[in-house]
């Protein structure tokens, strides 16, 4: 059975052809050069001419329509200069894909190309002189973007670096009692240290483990000058083990930052939230029943979990909140005959 793709499916289709758009002060709208040669047809380009060569209001904009059969995406530029026959000359590098691909990707890397056009046009008249290295500049970009999802564009003295960088969803929200795992190979170890972190630790040794965790040195991360201060500061202490209360108490941050922080590195696949209990297999959620099949005698400072007990919060989260102690809370809710609890 064959398989249709369709518009919003959200699949990421290659480019099918690059052309360059431009109104000649004579001709008016037309395609200056493009690769695949003849791809896009002189009568589909005038009745879409409107799109890739708009009103000036719409110059430096990221530009993205459909047509038939093809989706097409540009950003136009304006440049004013008494040495154009209209004082102005107007042109349109054009991406233009399945009109079911996703394109969203490449709206950076159609912006960027567009500026560095600028620069080698008033440099050069690149582009409005009809360069003979253009069929070839357009080739370069088509294969490269397609093949490696990245290219080198040198032209003269100027070179610029693009990549086709990948639209993620948005990552889940970070909670209290979340313990992030490190996903990518981004450090090594400290030489002697061969406790395996990212393992849950049984019930005989989990009381060890925690002591030992308590002295023993962070793990070494080699991060270059583009990692922001706050993740270089986390990056050690996210070992499998510690909940983002205690990685953030450990470096002394605030626990907002830290979670958003962790967010952004879900977001880039470097982290991913390990769901992790501190005494069973399963999260257990107490919620307060309100009965009163007997009084129960606890002080003030017990009777306040009870706001907490409403079967949404898990045990590991009210510990987070009210740093209080797994046995602790359990006792708690076992002596407590208005409390039940819901494992899941």
């Amino acid at each position: 059975m064959e398989t249709r793709y369709y518009e919003g499916c959200g699949r990421e289709g290659p480019i099918r052809c690059i052309f360059l758009g431009e109104f000649h002060p004579v001709a008016g709208p037309k395609i200056a050069c493009q690769f695949p040669e003849d791809f896009i047809s002189k009568d589909l380009f005038d009745s879409l001419s409107t799109f890739i060569i708009p009103k000036p209001i719409l110059q430096k904009k990221n530009i993205t329509f459909n047509a038939p059969a093809h989706k097409i995406l540009g950003y136009p530029i304006y440049l004013k200069s008494p040495r154009y026959p209209r004082n102005v000359y107007v042109f349109n590098l054009c991406f233009v894909c399945d009109n079911w691909s996703r394109t969203v990707q490449y709206e950076p890397v159609v912006k960027k190309l567009g500026e560095h056009l600028i620069t080698l046009e008033e440099e050069s008249a690149f582009v409005s002189g009809g360069s003979s290295r253009l069929p070839t500049f357009l080739a370069h970009l088509l294969y490269d973007l397609n093949t490696y999802r990245k290219t080198t564009v040198t032209e003269g003295d100027t070179i610029i670096h693009v990549k086709v960088t990948e639209i993620r969803d948005d990552p889940s929200t970070v909670n209290d009692h979340d313990v992030p795992v490190l996903v990518a190979s981004i450090g090594l170890p400290r030489p002697g240290n061969s406790s395996n972190l990212s393992e849950e630790p049984d019930s005989s040794s989990r009381e060890d483990l925690r002591d030992e965790l308590q002295d023993q040195q962070p793990m070494e991360i080699y991060t270059n000058s583009n990692w922001d201060l706050t993740t270089k500061q986390l990056l050690p202490y996210i070992n499998g083990y510690y909940h983002v209360s205690k990685i953030a108490a450990k470096v002394n941050v605030e626990k907002t930052l830290v979670k958003a922080c962790i967010q952004n590195l879900v977001y880039y696949g470097v982290v991913n939230i390990f769901v992790f209990c501190f005494t069973k297999t399963k999260y257990t959620y107490p919620t307060y029943t309100r009965g009163r099949s007997r009084p129960a005698t606890f002080g003030s400072e017990v009777k306040g979990l009870q706001k907490l007990f409403t079967g949404e919060r898990c045990t590991d989260e009210i510990c987070c909140l009210t740093s209080i102690d797994i046995p602790s809370l359990e006792r708690i809710i076992e002596d407590d005959p208005n409390v039940a609890v819901i494992v899941c």
